[in-house]
């Protein structure tokens, strides 16, 4: 047989390697890549040949040029280090190839142990978040028609309130009688007004909370769903918080505007008996409405300020539907064929070893 050691013919000769019942294949050592430039020899079992380290050559034959460094000749392969500032991209280099080694694996795993996913679960969930927001989306519309209601009715109180404050000067026991009634008919407007920013406020509580049952119900289904609904659940709590806010400031401006209603019917009482008070009376009467219009264009403000946040708030549950059906799609897409998969890695030269 070629190529053995005689006279047993156990072991290949100098510059052979891989015993076979056929003899031993050469090494073919690329020389300029050895040690000295000449060395023949390899491995009898892996067939590597010896490389000259310190010029950077590497592979079986010494036919390559090692990690971190590039050929500088047309001819004979000759080998030089890449300067010091690539060594952050030989990192990123290192952490790719060892990342799509994960990805290999996995994508063998997948192939090997299929995993059918349960869709029925989902799609129930789903249904389930599509009732939820169409709801929302019919309370968020019902609160921004009670708020333009409300604009509405403030903006007629405001001109009763201007048309008090002209009719003053003409007629004393007249005027005192007709600011008694419209301060009384104030404070039932502001109650009413009230009630329905506290309405809006619990309205987009509720549904917040609707809301949140319904993406933990997904995200049970799903976990690679958590970290972008976090994102939308964090929204959501500052929008519930803001909503929050809005309910104590306004309830602070109705226990102000109640004081100073208190303060201007007892002050208007007292002027039926006493005209001789009318002059501080006009003056506490017209003091008195212009905070109560400054209180109704506050309980404006905040009217509309929540309506701005239904608004947000319907919005933000649309992206939640958007994404969950999105996710149902990519859920059903079908695992590529193994040898495709491969085939593609290693056009785009991904393809490497699985330990980093």
């Amino acid at each position: 047989m070629p190529n053995l050691m005689l006279p047993n013919c156990t072991s290949c000769l100098p510059g052979f390697w891989k015993i076979s019942p056929s003899g031993c294949e050469p090494c073919n050592c690329y020389l300029p890549g050895t040690i000295n430039r000449s060395s023949k020899s390899c491995d009898l079992v892996t067939g590597q040949c010896f490389c000259n380290a310190s010029m950077h050559f590497t592979g079986r034959q010494c036919n390559q040029c090692k990690q971190n460094s590039y050929n500088i000749s047309l001819g004979e392969l000759q080998c030089k280090q890449c300067p010091p500032c690539y060594a952050p991209i030989e990192e990123g280099y290192l952490e790719i190839r060892y990342q799509n080694g994960l990805l290999q694996r996995e994508l063998s795993s997948i192939w090997s142990n299929p995993t059918i996913i349960p869709q029925s679960p989902l799609d129930q969930s789903v249904a389930t978040l599509s009732a939820t927001v169409n709801s929302l989306t019919s309370e968020a519309s019902a609160s921004v028609s009670n708020v333009t209601s409300l604009n509405s009715r403030w903006v007629s109180l405001q001109a009763e309130a201007n048309s008090l404050q002209s009719g003053l000067a003409a007629n004393t026991s007249v005027a005192i009688n007709s600011a008694v009634s419209t301060l009384n008919q104030l404070l039932s407007y502001y109650n009413q007004s009230y009630a329905s920013v506290v309405a809006i406020s619990t309205n987009v509580v509720a549904s917040y909370n609707q809301l949140t049952t319904s993406v933990a119900n997904v995200v049970s289904q799903q976990g690679t769903a958590v970290k972008q609904l976090g994102v939308l659940r964090n929204n959501t709590m500052d929008y519930l918080a803001t909503a929050q806010s809005l309910l104590i400031q306004a309830n602070n401006i109705k226990a102000t505007a109640l004081l100073q209603v208190s303060q201007s019917i007892q002050t208007a009482s007292l002027a039926a008996n006493n005209s001789q008070t009318y002059q501080n009376i006009i003056s506490s009467l017209n003091t008195s409405i212009t905070s109560l219009k400054s209180a109704a264009f506050e309980v404006q403000r905040r009217g509309n300020e929540v309506n701005a946040l239904a608004a947000e708030m319907k919005n933000n549950a649309s992206a939640v539907l958007t994404y969950a059906t999105q996710l149902q799609k990519d859920i059903t897409v079908t695992v590529p064929n193994h040898s495709q998969v491969f085939f593609l890695l290693d056009k785009k030269h991904l393809y490497f070893p699985f330990n980093k």
